[in-house]
């Protein structure tokens, strides 16, 4: 037995005749990992009624065609879908957030007609049985924590930054990109948007700064993995009011090289920036061999090109900027 719930669209029951789940989750090599989505897929098989008594039915098949034709940037194209599947007394609910539609068929003949709807999301599914969360809600990693440091930091200095010292300004200026790339994902080189469907970006590497007086970063100030590539990784370097790119050592050890633009190719693969970000010199063998993965990945998406660069602009209220270098 099947209930299927889309918010807004549609409450089905009795017309469902199969569901089917299925959660990519690659285990591969690694650059097929980053090549492939991580995503839930959800195919659902219907029938279509004539019997006029039973209108809902009727209703929201036009409501699920009316769905599927929103185009990919419209406000009501991601949609939250749940499902209970019941089996031997049983109930296992699956929770989805995020979800559009791949396609949508309605076929037809002399015994009546069926409809397949599949849709799609890019983020893992969340199980629920009996209706409680497996895992509590308010749990917060500390990932969690530090974001919350940053919002509490961009929100206390808020219009006043701009009389503050360089170093505060671009502590801001980090931070608040760091909460905008990992909210809003990587943009769109099409549309310097957020990607339709949202991709995820969380940052890998070197510590964030969570304080206004932190002691900051020197060289590159975020990496970011996305989920699902394309890109594989965002580099990104913050810059607070009307500061620009500049021109520094590509390697600071070898100073005779010369000086390049910040963010350029040279400038990245310079001397041991990436190594210093990845701080893969930790003195916590823990902490080395995450640091030694996360740079393996970022290198090996460099060579195949999945790596996108971007600047990102912020103003004295936060505001963030973001373009593709």
């Amino acid at each position: 037995m099947y209930k299927v719930f889309i918010a807004d669209i549609a409450e089905l029951a009795e017309e469902v005749t199969s569901v089917e789940i299925g959660y990519a989750n690659p285990e591969s090599d690694l650059i097929s990992s980053l090549l492939k989505n991580t995503e839930a897929t959800i195919a659902v098989l219907g029938r279509v009624s004539f019997d006029f008594s039973k209108r809902f039915m009727l209703d929201s098949t036009k409501a699920i065609a009316d769905w599927s034709l929103l185009s990919p940037g419209h406000d009501d194209v991601y949609k939250t879908v749940i499902i209970e599947i019941t089996n031997a007394g049983e109930t296992q609910k699956y929770e989805f957030s995020n979800v559009f539609v791949i396609s949508y068929l309605e076929q037809f003949d002399e015994q009546g007609g069926f409809f397949k709807l599949v849709m799609n999301l890019v983020r893992p599914i969340e199980v629920v049985i009996g209706g409680d969360a497996e895992s509590p809600p308010d749990m917060k990693s500390d990932d969690d924590e530090e974001r919350d440091n940053q919002r509490r930091e961009i929100d206390t200095y808020t219009t006043i930054i701009k009389d503050e010292s360089n170093q505060f300004k671009g502590n801001f200026g980090e931070m608040s990109a760091d909460i905008d790339v990992e909210s809003k994902g990587p943009i769109d080189p099409k549309t310097s948007e957020p990607k339709v469907p949202h991709v995820t970006a969380t940052r890998v590497g070197d510590s964030r700064v969570t304080g206004i007086d932190d002691s900051g970063h020197q060289g590159i100030d975020g990496i970011y993995k996305c989920d699902p590539p394309p890109p594989a990784f965002i580099i990104v370097e913050a810059k607070y009011g009307k500061s620009n790119l500049g021109k520094t050592y590509a390697d600071r050890n070898d100073k005779s090289k010369g000086k390049v633009k910040q963010m350029s190719d040279p400038w990245i693969l310079g001397g041991d920036r990436i190594d210093k970000y990845f701080a893969i010199d930790s003195k916590d063998p823990i902490d080395r061999k995450k640091a030694a993965k996360e740079m393996q990945e970022f290198r090996l998406a460099w060579k195949k090109g999945l790596v996108q660069k971007e600047l990102a602009k912020v103003d004295a209220q936060g505001n963030v900027t973001r373009t593709l270098l």
